[in-house]
């Protein structure tokens, strides 16, 4: 199971971000099923859409966003998971307990999601290009 960070859905996404051919590249192993089920995160969609409208002012690019994920959603490709009150709160305190001063080891909030949802779900994967994920308790991160 690998859960896919925002970074890397960009990076797909976007031919104008500096690791859209690597992150073309894992994303196609990825639907080939390489790291076990894809992850969706309800807190990376909405990232996800933010991100793309701030950085393109491409609706468009969002339309066919929202199209691609909900049919890999709708055909079992990609499973949507919410986040469970439990690890809700276990993010928040892992958000609010970190090193501020450590900038290459913070966490934004939807991180601190990603990294509790993966343990929750005992996910082997994070599929990401952030390095702050380095040392967190998923076996294997991606990039």
């Amino acid at each position: 199971m690998i859960v896919i960070d925002t970074c890397l859905f960009y990076s797909n996404f976007s031919y104008k971000d500096n690791n859209h051919e690597i992150g073309r590249t894992i994303f196609n192993r990825i639907l080939d099923g390489e790291y076990g089920q894809p992850i969706l995160l309800d807190y990376v969609y909405n990232e996800l859409f933010s991100l793309t409208y701030v950085r393109t002012k491409d609706f468009t690019l969002c339309v066919k966003l929202s199209k691609f994920l909900n049919d890999q959603v709708n055909e079992g490709i990609f499973d949507m998971i919410h986040t469970t009150n439990e690890t809700f709160w276990k993010a928040n305190q892992t958000f609010l307990e970190q090193d501020i001063h450590n900038q290459k080891q913070f966490l934004s909030y939807t991180d601190a999601i990603i990294g509790e949802m993966a343990e929750w779900l005992n996910a082997s994967y994070i599929g990401t290009f952030d390095a702050q994920f380095h040392g967190s308790n998923v076996i294997n991160i991606i990039f």
